[in-house]
């Protein structure tokens, strides 16, 4: 194993209300521990001796988003819920204005390959490589739409990384995106009633 210079990881932190979410940022941002991931302790040493280039330090950027529903009515009469957009709203999730996530996932283009005291490596995390659910979105329905659209963006972008990476002759390796709802614990039925719960301490 050759130790890497550290890498930068996109995180998007995505929820309904963006106070909600701006809350969460400032929480992970006044906890440094957070922001960076010491990679050597969480692979075993057998993995180590198989890879190269491996990064040492991975330095976590979280991502505020905001995701906005809507909803109409079909020619059946039934209501179908939609997703209008999921923005970015700033390092601290405080803009007015959300912008778009495509500038994350372009990265992959112009930021590929940089170069480092072992000579030039590919970005072992392409685009955004995580995302947290959560901030007033808890149905499933709502997280399947979310995810369909991260992962439009997201397989382009894999399949860019693994291009790279099969023309280097390094072993595959699988960049696709981590999507996961944060869920309550067992003793309550929503996220509201867990942290209603929490406050009463």
């Amino acid at each position: 194993m050759n130790p890497r210079s550290p890498q930068k990881c996109f995180v998007a932190i995505v929820g309904a209300h963006q106070m909600r979410v701006a809350k969460v940022a400032s929480l992970l941002h006044a906890n440094e521990s957070l922001s960076t991931i010491e990679l050597l302790s969480l692979v075993s040493s057998e993995e180590q001796s198989r890879t190269t280039n491996f990064p040492e330090v991975v330095n976590v950027e979280y991502l505020p988003c905001v995701a906005s529903f809507d909803s109409y009515e079909d020619e059946n009469g039934s209501t179908v819920r939609y997703l209008v957009k999921l923005e970015y709203y700033g390092a601290n999730g405080t803009l007015k204005v959300g912008k778009s996530l495509a500038p994350f996932f372009d990265q992959i283009n112009d930021e590929t390959e940089f170069q480092d005291d072992n000579g030039s490596m590919e970005d072992v995390f392409p685009g955004i490589a995580a995302v947290a659910i959560g901030c007033g979105i808890e149905s499933d329905d709502d997280v399947e739409k979310i995810k369909v659209f991260l992962n439009s963006f997201s397989s382009s972008c894999s399949k860019v990384a693994m291009g790279k990476k099969n023309n280097s002759h390094d072993d595959e390796t699988d960049t696709s995106l981590i999507i996961e709802c944060i869920k309550p614990n067992s003793a309550f039925t929503t996220m509201k009633e867990e942290n209603d719960a929490f406050r009463g301490l």
